[in-house]
C-alpha cells in the first residue's frame, strides 16, 4: 500500500468515526440552539436526555462563560414564552415531552435540534 493509499484510508476511517460520534450524539442527547436574548449570538448545546435541569442550567453556564444564565425560555411558534425554571430533578426528556410547543427547529432531513433563548427578555447584551 502506498503513503497516499494509507492516508486516504486513515481519512476514510477518520470520517467514520466522525459521522458515527454526530449519529451518537444525536441518539444520546437533545440539541438544542442557544440565543442570547440580549443579541443575535447562537450556539449549539447538547445535553444528556435524561439530564436534569439543573445540569443543563450548569451546562449553559459552563458554555456561555461570562453571561448570568439565570433564565431559559422558549418562544413557541404562536408565540407564547415557555420558561424552563431551575426545579432541580426534573428531566429535560419530561420537560420536552410535557410541552407541546417543543418542535424541530430545522427542516425534517436534520437532525433533531430544538431552540431556546437564555437570559430575560429585557436583558442588556454583554458580548
Amino acid at each position: 500500500m502506498t503513503e497516499f493509499e494509507e492516508n486516504a484510508d486513515l481519512m476514510n476511517r477518520y470520517k467514520q468515526k466522525v459521522d458515527d460520534f454526530i449519529r451518537n450524539t444525536f441518539d444520546r442527547n437533545y440539541m438544542f440552539e442557544v440565543k442570547k436574548c440580549c443579541c443575535d449570538y447562537t450556539e449549539f448545546v447538547s445535553i444528556e436526555k435524561d439530564a436534569s435541569l439543573s445540569e443543563f442550567y450548569e451546562k449553559l453556564r459552563k458554555t456561555f462563560i461570562g453571561t448570568r444564565v439565570e433564565t431559559i425560555y422558549m418562544v413557541t411558534k404562536l408565540g407564547d414564552v415557555a420558561y424552563l425554571n431551575d426545579v432541580g430533578d426534573v428531566k429535560v426528556r419530561d420537560v420536552i415531552s410535557s410541552r407541546p410547543g417543543f418542535s424541530p427547529i430545522y427542516p425534517i432531513t436534520a437532525n433533531v435540534v430544538y431552540k431556546l433563548q437564555i437570559g430575560k427578555l429585557t436583558d442588556v447584551c454583554d458580548c
